[in-house]
Protein backbone atom coordinates (compact mmCIF):
# COMPACT_ATOMS: atom_id res chain seq x y z
CA UNK A 1 0.00 0.00 0.00
CA UNK A 2 2.65 2.47 0.64
CA UNK A 3 4.67 2.25 -2.46
CA UNK A 4 1.36 2.81 -4.22
CA UNK A 5 0.02 5.57 -2.53
CA UNK A 6 3.23 7.23 -2.19
CA UNK A 7 3.58 6.96 -6.65
CA UNK A 8 0.47 8.39 -6.93
CA UNK A 9 1.50 11.28 -5.03
CA UNK A 10 4.89 11.88 -6.46
CA UNK A 11 2.89 11.50 -10.33
CA UNK A 12 0.89 13.77 -9.24
CA UNK A 13 3.33 16.03 -7.63
CA UNK A 14 4.74 15.97 -11.31
CA UNK A 15 1.72 16.71 -13.46
CA UNK A 16 1.16 19.79 -10.70
CA UNK A 17 4.53 21.02 -11.58
CA UNK A 18 4.54 20.10 -15.61
CA UNK A 19 0.85 21.76 -15.90
CA UNK A 20 2.41 25.07 -14.14
CA UNK A 21 5.47 25.36 -15.95
CA UNK A 22 4.74 23.31 -19.40
CA UNK A 23 3.95 26.89 -21.31
CA UNK A 24 7.29 28.18 -20.53
CA UNK A 25 9.42 25.25 -20.16
CA UNK A 26 9.92 22.36 -22.30
CA UNK A 27 9.33 19.18 -21.11
CA UNK A 28 12.88 17.67 -20.73
CA UNK A 29 13.79 20.90 -18.15
CA UNK A 30 10.37 20.40 -16.36
CA UNK A 31 11.25 16.24 -15.58
CA UNK A 32 14.98 17.34 -15.11
CA UNK A 33 14.19 19.94 -12.32
CA UNK A 34 11.95 17.72 -10.52
CA UNK A 35 13.42 14.77 -10.19
CA UNK A 36 16.11 16.59 -9.69
CA UNK A 37 14.48 17.94 -6.39
CA UNK A 38 12.70 14.93 -5.73
CA UNK A 39 15.87 12.75 -5.68
CA UNK A 40 17.97 15.57 -3.58
CA UNK A 41 15.20 15.69 -1.03
CA UNK A 42 15.53 12.11 -0.51
CA UNK A 43 18.83 12.32 -0.05
CA UNK A 44 18.12 15.02 2.26
CA UNK A 45 15.89 12.58 4.18
CA UNK A 46 17.82 10.19 3.98
CA UNK A 47 20.82 11.90 5.51
CA UNK A 48 18.85 13.33 8.30
CA UNK A 49 17.20 9.87 9.46
CA UNK A 50 20.81 8.55 9.73
CA UNK A 51 21.72 12.11 12.09
CA UNK A 52 18.66 11.35 14.41
CA UNK A 53 19.55 8.00 14.21
CA UNK A 54 22.72 9.28 16.69
CA UNK A 55 20.62 11.88 18.53
CA UNK A 56 18.71 11.39 21.80
CA UNK A 57 15.48 12.92 22.34
CA UNK A 58 15.66 15.90 24.81
CA UNK A 59 12.54 18.04 25.99
CA UNK A 60 10.41 19.55 23.09
CA UNK A 61 12.77 17.83 20.87
CA UNK A 62 11.73 14.51 19.01
CA UNK A 63 15.03 13.54 16.68
CA UNK A 64 13.19 10.82 14.86
CA UNK A 65 11.05 13.15 12.31
CA UNK A 66 13.99 14.77 11.36
CA UNK A 67 13.66 13.23 7.88
CA UNK A 68 11.08 16.11 6.54
CA UNK A 69 13.39 18.98 7.47
CA UNK A 70 16.09 16.69 5.39
CA UNK A 71 13.96 16.55 3.02
CA UNK A 72 12.66 20.24 2.86
CA UNK A 73 16.11 21.29 2.95
CA UNK A 74 17.55 19.42 0.63
CA UNK A 75 14.13 20.44 -2.08
CA UNK A 76 15.26 24.29 -1.53
CA UNK A 77 19.10 23.45 -2.09
CA UNK A 78 18.47 21.65 -4.98
CA UNK A 79 16.13 24.46 -6.27
CA UNK A 80 18.46 27.12 -5.97
CA UNK A 81 21.24 24.91 -7.71
CA UNK A 82 19.08 24.02 -10.60
CA UNK A 83 17.74 27.47 -11.94
CA UNK A 84 21.01 28.79 -11.73
CA UNK A 85 22.36 25.94 -13.64
CA UNK A 86 19.63 25.75 -16.25
CA UNK A 87 19.32 29.74 -16.69
CA UNK A 88 15.43 29.41 -14.80
CA UNK A 89 13.41 31.85 -13.35
CA UNK A 90 13.91 30.86 -9.73
CA UNK A 91 10.12 32.24 -8.74
CA UNK A 92 8.69 30.37 -11.61
CA UNK A 93 10.38 27.11 -10.22
CA UNK A 94 10.08 27.54 -6.71
CA UNK A 95 6.15 28.00 -6.29
CA UNK A 96 5.55 24.85 -8.25
CA UNK A 97 8.15 23.40 -6.88
CA UNK A 98 6.62 24.28 -3.11
CA UNK A 99 3.38 23.31 -3.90
CA UNK A 100 4.42 19.84 -5.72
CA UNK A 101 6.64 18.82 -2.13
CA UNK A 102 3.54 19.78 0.22
CA UNK A 103 1.36 17.48 -2.19
CA UNK A 104 4.03 14.47 -1.99
CA UNK A 105 4.33 15.24 1.88
CA UNK A 106 0.35 14.80 1.68
CA UNK A 107 0.39 11.73 0.28
CA UNK A 108 2.69 10.63 3.33
CA UNK A 109 0.31 11.58 5.66
CA UNK A 110 -2.79 9.94 3.63
CA UNK A 111 -0.37 6.92 3.49
CA UNK A 112 0.31 7.20 7.30
CA UNK A 113 -3.82 7.29 7.87
CA UNK A 114 -4.50 4.33 5.82
CA UNK A 115 -2.08 2.33 7.75
CA UNK A 116 -2.71 3.07 11.09
CA UNK A 117 -6.12 4.14 10.79
CA UNK A 118 -5.48 7.38 12.14
CA UNK A 119 -8.16 9.82 11.49
CA UNK A 120 -5.71 13.33 12.46
CA UNK A 121 -3.11 12.26 9.31
CA UNK A 122 -6.65 12.26 6.79
CA UNK A 123 -7.46 15.57 7.71
CA UNK A 124 -3.63 16.91 7.45
CA UNK A 125 -4.18 15.42 4.09
CA UNK A 126 -7.28 16.95 3.50
CA UNK A 127 -5.99 20.35 4.35
CA UNK A 128 -3.10 19.84 1.98
CA UNK A 129 -5.44 18.73 -1.10
CA UNK A 130 -7.35 22.40 -0.09
CA UNK A 131 -4.06 24.24 -0.10
CA UNK A 132 -3.78 23.00 -3.77
CA UNK A 133 -7.21 23.70 -4.75
CA UNK A 134 -6.42 27.46 -2.95
CA UNK A 135 -3.20 27.20 -5.56
CA UNK A 136 -5.01 27.19 -8.53
CA UNK A 137 -7.65 29.41 -7.53
CA UNK A 138 -5.00 32.48 -6.68
CA UNK A 139 -3.02 31.43 -9.39
CA UNK A 140 -5.19 32.52 -11.92
CA UNK A 141 -6.44 35.28 -9.66
CA UNK A 142 -3.73 37.36 -7.89
CA UNK A 143 -2.71 39.55 -10.74
CA UNK A 144 -6.25 41.50 -10.28
CA UNK A 145 -5.08 41.91 -6.71
CA UNK A 146 -4.70 45.82 -5.93
CA UNK A 147 -2.38 45.28 -3.30
CA UNK A 148 0.09 43.44 -5.82
CA UNK A 149 0.89 45.78 -7.76
CA UNK A 150 4.13 43.68 -9.71
CA UNK A 151 2.19 40.80 -10.52
CA UNK A 152 5.05 38.80 -10.16
CA UNK A 153 4.75 35.08 -10.63
CA UNK A 154 5.67 32.87 -7.46
CA UNK A 155 2.32 35.03 -5.36
CA UNK A 156 0.11 31.81 -5.45
CA UNK A 157 2.26 29.04 -4.33
CA UNK A 158 4.58 30.67 -2.31
CA UNK A 159 1.28 32.09 -0.11
CA UNK A 160 -0.14 28.51 -0.36
CA UNK A 161 3.09 27.05 1.46
CA UNK A 162 3.17 29.78 3.89
CA UNK A 163 0.03 28.51 4.90
CA UNK A 164 1.20 25.26 5.55
CA UNK A 165 4.35 26.17 7.41
CA UNK A 166 2.17 28.15 9.64
CA UNK A 167 -0.26 25.49 10.31
CA UNK A 168 2.70 23.15 11.56
CA UNK A 169 3.65 25.62 13.70
CA UNK A 170 -0.04 25.44 15.22
CA UNK A 171 -0.22 22.15 15.07
CA UNK A 172 3.54 21.82 16.70
CA UNK A 173 2.40 23.72 20.13
CA UNK A 174 -0.97 21.62 20.55
CA UNK A 175 -0.04 17.79 19.13
CA UNK A 176 3.98 17.84 18.72
CA UNK A 177 3.85 13.73 18.51
CA UNK A 178 2.63 13.76 15.40
CA UNK A 179 4.49 12.42 12.06
CA UNK A 180 7.24 14.86 10.25
CA UNK A 181 7.04 16.75 13.42
CA UNK A 182 10.31 17.31 15.76
CA UNK A 183 8.46 18.22 18.64
CA UNK A 184 7.30 21.67 19.75
CA UNK A 185 10.44 22.83 18.64
CA UNK A 186 8.99 22.37 15.07
CA UNK A 187 6.55 25.28 15.73
CA UNK A 188 9.32 27.63 16.02
CA UNK A 189 10.75 26.12 12.49
CA UNK A 190 8.05 26.40 11.21
CA UNK A 191 6.73 29.62 11.94
CA UNK A 192 10.43 31.52 10.76
CA UNK A 193 10.25 29.80 7.64
CA UNK A 194 6.31 30.91 6.88
CA UNK A 195 7.98 34.36 7.69
CA UNK A 196 10.81 34.32 5.32
CA UNK A 197 7.64 33.26 2.96
CA UNK A 198 5.60 36.05 3.24
CA UNK A 199 8.54 38.24 3.41
CA UNK A 200 9.34 37.10 -0.25
CA UNK A 201 5.68 37.60 -0.80
CA UNK A 202 5.75 41.06 0.34
CA UNK A 203 9.12 41.67 -1.87
CA UNK A 204 7.34 40.37 -5.11
CA UNK A 205 4.79 42.37 -4.90
CA UNK A 206 6.54 45.65 -3.94
CA UNK A 207 9.33 45.32 -6.54
CA UNK A 208 7.87 46.42 -10.12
Amino acid sequence: MSIIILTLGILLSLFLYWRRLKEDYSSEIVFKSFFGMLLSGAIGSLIFKMISSRIGSVFYFNPNELWFWGAFLGFVVSCLWITRKLDLVFFEIFEAALVSFILIFGFVFFNYAVENHEAFSLIVFLFVLALVALFFFLDKKYKTFSWYKSGKVGFAGIFCSSLFFLARSVVAITVPNVISFVGRIDSLISVSIAFILFFIIYNLATKI
